[in-house]
């Protein structure tokens, strides 16, 4: 008697169908916290611009809270890929450069890159932590990742070796100072500055601290 032969099943299809769903939400959201802010913003809006149903948004994401994290993460990584940003080939390239110099011109630049993509997003984050504890300790946490990642940088790169009259973690904190989204924010949005020279800026400004 011949067997019949089992099948093995392929989840891969399903796979790519739920990344494809998660990442159509989050587009979607994105576009609507910008356009109409996070309040106004719901979930079942949420949904219908994504093309999907409201119960699979909260079994993907959890809350509106939940999706705005989402939404940040792929701001910051510039894109969908699941992992850390930390982990993303712009920044495994910036931890190699070993130069100070082109240490600091590459970091400005990636910072600039950062901030075009998510600037946005995190003031949004800012202003709606005040009066919604979720996204006040959405917050949190990213300022904290922040951290963490700046002192990566800081041990990882040219500037261990920079300013010996400072420790890592004070290195760390005045890095975090400079690149911060707020100075974007200043030079750029209210000062009228563009991408370009708030680049030069700041390359100009972390040099003159941490260069000998």
């Amino acid at each position: 008697m011949l067997s019949t032969p089992t099948r093995r099943y392929d989840a891969s299809g399903r796979q790519a169908s739920a990344r494809a769903r998660r990442r159509a939400v989050v587009d979607a959201a994105r576009a609507l916290f910008l356009e109409h802010g996070y309040g106004p913003t719901s979930i079942a809006g949420i949904a219908q611009a994504a093309g999907v149903s409201a119960p699979t948004v909260y079994a993907t994401f959890g809350s509106k809270a939940g999706i705005l994290n989402a939404v940040v993460g792929v701001a910051v990584a510039g894109d969908h890929e699941e992992g850390l940003a930390r982990e993303r080939p712009d920044a495994v390239a910036l931890r190699g450069v070993r130069g100070l110099d082109e240490w600091i011109e590459a970091a400005a630049h990636f910072t600039r890159t950062i901030h075009e993509r998510s600037a946005a997003l995190l003031h949004l984050v800012t202003g709606v932590a005040g009066t919604d504890p979720a996204v006040a300790e959405l917050e949190t946490q990213i300022i904290a990742g922040q951290r963490t990642d700046i002192l990566l940088y800081v041990t990882q790169g040219p500037l261990a070796g920079a300013r010996p009259d400072l420790d890592d973690q004070q290195k760390a904190d005045i890095l975090q100072v400079l690149t911060g989204v707020d100075g974007w924010r200043q030079l750029v949005w209210i000062a009228g500055w563009t991408p370009d020279e708030y680049e030069a800026w700041l390359a100009d400004t972390v040099g003159r601290v941490f260069a000998p």
